[in-house]
């Protein structure tokens, strides 16, 4: 991508950082907010957090969303590959 086109949308490469703090953030929150409301007990939470870690290891699941081929079922930002 053209330095120009990143330009075109944030002034400067500190608005860039911010924005894509932001945006990680965010995504944190939303899996926070669907563990919260999938799984009552905080061992139930860290059992889910702890297989999408396993699963991202194995290269059978990432945090990166949209990707074409990929089930996104599951929650906010976790995305299984497909078999």
């Amino acid at each position: 991508m053209p330095v120009g086109n990143v330009y075109h949308y944030y002034k400067s490469k500190d608005e860039l950082v911010a924005a894509a703090i932001d945006s990680y953030a965010q995504e944190g929150r939303e899996r926070l907010s669907w563990l919260e409301q999938q799984h009552r007990t905080p061992r139930a939470r860290l059992k889910v957090i702890r297989e999408g870690r396993r699963l991202e290891r194995e290269g059978t699941a990432t945090l990166r969303c949209g990707s074409p081929g990929r089930d996104s079922s599951g929650p906010p930002g976790v995305v299984r590959m497909r078999e």
